[in-house]
């Protein structure tokens, strides 16, 4: 869960009805139609409510670790599929950011998660 909600953070500020200034992502986890892939019935992320978003993002968190057995990866995925599995590639950008700050910018906001919840 937390993966999944640094991920939403870093691509849409948490909000599910959010579109993209330059493509046709839209949704929490900015999904392009094609990779949403008419999820649960819906034509695009921005069209399917909160539980369909997570439902997804959940299903492609689970098929990446079970197929890389690796965090970076994980994240790399859902930014550039094509490219996850080789790190080599990282330094690609789209939107003028690498698949390497991509991943960065998630495992922050991750460790910011994971430090606040261990003071308190």
């Amino acid at each position: 869960e937390i993966i999944m909600y640094s991920i939403k953070q870093v691509e849409s500020h948490g909000r599910y009805n959010a579109k993209s200034k330059w493509s046709s992502a839209c949704g929490a986890y900015q999904y392009m139609p094609m990779t949403w892939g008419n999820y649960k019935g819906f034509k695009t992320a921005c069209l399917a409510p909160e539980w369909a978003q997570d439902a997804r993002m959940r299903h492609e968190v689970i098929a990446r670790w079970n197929n890389y057995h690796n965090w970076d990866k994980v994240i790399a995925g859902h930014y550039s599929p094509a490219y996850a599995g080789n790190k080599s590639k990282w330094g690609k950008s789209w939107g003028g950011l690498s698949i390497r700050e991509y991943v960065q910018r998630v495992n922050d906001r991750m460790n910011s998660i994971v430090v606040g919840l261990a003071t308190t």
